[in-house]
């Protein structure tokens, strides 16, 4: 809906124009909108396709992000393409194809093919830079439509540092090109920002590339400064980075000094940002697409709403269905009755959902040893056990805790261990090494022993606390796991446990071999088709059913997807380059769905997105 605030659907890539309106990308309503003195307009579209023209009657498809250039043109991204629409209105395609590409060909105009645009800026002199998250290259167009690849090497997700082809990323999410030519990436898999020169060379401006475990948003220079989820980025007047980190806006200077900017409303309360898009103005405002709403982050730290009206957004009360609120639940799980227990992070509580829909709070708090149970957020895991009890792992404290039936909190396998401490004694289960090694995902076998994905390690821990490794040292699983960042862990009705290494589903027997059911750990994509074949990106948590099928929370591709017991993957909800939540009939669309969990008889999935816990029924 246009005027006064207007209404968006699903919000994602923005950008602003030397008169200071904002431009931004409606994915679930396929539009371009602008906003100006607060009033929303739509530029062009409201219809499905790839047709060009001029004013609403185009049509489009899956816009994502948005530049404009010192002329008033208007540049963004659409699922396989890079379109343009003119100070007049005239929409056309600068580059590549309104079709899925199965490669990264350059070329001119539609010779050109790009994997997954997710990200794009312009130079000022009339050349873009993409970022093609999919391939996770970083491409170049000229105002001619000439496309080239500038950085990365297709379909290779690593890092390395080096010129042109000989650089590696994953999954590039946002880009931005300062006054001098040098274009910055946020490399998400690599939790990196990354600079590129406009000879081509690769280097790591600031960040540290993930270890085992949480790592948290940390200021400071290169070599200190960390982040969790980089995302979009923009380059303010004075020559910085803006970069959205999870739900915060950093500023990272030349020199990769970062700094957290304070953002908060006019109430005092902290605005937890989690956006997918961000821009910036000549006054120092920067704007954040985050819920279905554009916020303005002014330069003394004060949020207000741009435009729009925000989604239920984070928040803590417990009621019915939408009268309930959450900040950053992580994982899910269900029990026998179907009731849905939320780890809810950011209100350090677990939370209950009932068959009706009826969000009640369990346990918050409930003494100041155990407040920090759930800040992490990363990593975070939780199961029930034979009895019913919910049983959660504790990345930053290094502990496995199972909440009792009189609502306390029993340690029940660890011991508190502060980072940066190197040894400590602990009487069994001990979820560290050095510094590296933490409890991030865990399963019971139904009889009282639990597996714990413990950094590359699987281990059992036993009922009355005995602890054994049931995949490590030099076996396979950690030789195949080095470097993939092992996360989430199921089981099936066989003994088999299954978890995620990047973008690949991974079998480990009861024997311990191990063997990639669905996949490719180091090619990321969006394709159905059976084994390694088959293509996700950067999915964070799985779910098994009765039947052995295994559900997907396919984080970066806004997707839900199954996977059977002999490998064929589908999807179930949502889509690639679809962003915000969309209800009604499948697929709908999502918006980077992280915690799941199904029934038993596979018939009813819950998922997180966003801030909400949604209900699908395929």
């Amino acid at each position: 809906m246009d005027g006064v605030p207007g209404r968006f659907c699903g919000t994602a890539g923005l950008a602003t124009d030397a008169l200071g309106n904002v431009y931004v990308a409606d994915t679930c309503n396929n539009s371009i909108r602008k906003i100006s003195a607060g009033s929303v307009s739509t530029v062009a579209s409201e219809q499905i396709g790839s047709q060009d023209g001029t004013g609403l009657p185009v049509s489009f498809y899956r816009v994502g992000a948005v530049a404009v250039d010192s002329t008033g043109t208007i540049y963004f991204t659409t699922n396989t393409s890079i379109r343009k629409i003119s100070v007049t209105g005239q929409v056309s395609t600068l580059a590549g194809s309104p079709t899925q590409c199965n490669s990264s060909s350059d070329g001119t105009g539609a010779a050109a093919c790009f994997a997954q645009p997710l990200a794009i800026a312009g130079d000022g002199l009339g050349n873009l830079f993409v970022a093609d998250g999919l391939d996770n290259t970083v491409r170049k167009i000229t105002s001619a439509g000439v496309v080239t690849t500038v950085a990365g090497k297709a379909y290779d997700a690593a890092y390395a540092e080096g010129t042109g082809a000989d650089a590696r990323f994953t999954r590039l999410v946002g880009i931005a090109v300062d006054g001098t030519g040098n274009v910055y990436v946020s490399d998400s898999g690599n939790r990196l920002i990354r600079k590129i020169t406009p000879s081509g060379l690769v280097t790591t401006l600031t960040g540290i590339r993930p270890n085992f475990g949480y790592v948290g948003s940390i200021d400071g220079p290169p070599g200190i400064a960390n982040f969790v989820r980089l995302g979009a980025m923009t380059i303010d007047s004075q020559g910085n980075l803006l970069v959205l980190d999870r739900n915060i806006v950093r500023k990272v200077t030349p020199d990769g000094i970062v700094t957290t900017r304070e953002a908060r409303f006019a109430d005092g309360t902290v605005a937890l940002l989690n956006g997918d898009g961000i821009a910036a103005d000549m006054a120092g405002n920067v704007f954040v697409a985050a819920n279905g709403a554009v916020y303005r982050l002014a330069p003394d730290g004060i949020v207000s709403i741009a435009a729009g009206v925000p989604l239920a957004g984070p928040g803590f009360a417990d009621g019915l269905g939408r009268a309930a609120n959450f900040n950053e639940p992580g994982n899910l799980a269900v029990d026998t009755g179907g009731n849905v227990y939320v780890a809810d992070i950011g209100n350090n509580a677990m939370r209950r959902i009932t068959p009706t829909g009826n969000v009640t709070t369990i346990a918050t708090n409930v003494a100041a040893s155990t407040a920090s149970v759930f800040r992490s957020g990363l990593h975070f895991d939780l199961t029930i056990d034979q009895v019913g009890n919910i049983v959660i792992t504790d990345a930053v404290l290094h502990l496995v805790r199972r909440f009792m039936p009189d609502g306390s909190l029993v340690t029940f396998a660890g011991s508190q261990w502060p980072d940066g401490q190197v040894a400590k004694a602990c009487s069994f289960g001990c979820f560290y090494n050095v510094g590296a090694s933490r409890p991030m995902a865990i399963v019971g076998d139904g009889l009282g022993d639990f597996y714990v994905l413990d950094s590359n390690r699987i281990r059992k821990v036993g009922l009355t606390g005995g602890d054994s490794i049931v995949t490590c040292g030099g076996s396979e699983f950690c030789q195949a796991s080095q470097g993939l960042y092992p996360q989430g862990l199921v089981r099936d009705s066989a003994g088999n446990l299954y978890n995620l290494q990047r973008h690949a589903v991974v079998k480990i027997s009861p024997a311990g071999v191990v063997a990639v059911i669905a996949g490719d750990a180091l090619q990321t994509g969006f394709v159905d088709a059976v084994g390694p074949l088959a293509r996700f990106s950067a999915p964070t948590y799985l779910a098994i059913d009765g039947h052995d099928n295994i559900f997907v929370a396919d984080t970066a591709n806004n997707a839900v997807r199954k996977v059977t017991p002999s490998g064929v993957v589908t999807t179930i909800a949502g889509s690639p380059g679809l962003r915000g939540v969309k209800v009604g009939a499948l697929p709908g669309s999502l918006t980077k769905p992280t915690g799941i969990a199904v029934t038993a008889d596979g018939k009813t999935i819950y998922v997180v997105s966003q801030h909400a816990v949604l209900k699908i029924e395929p």
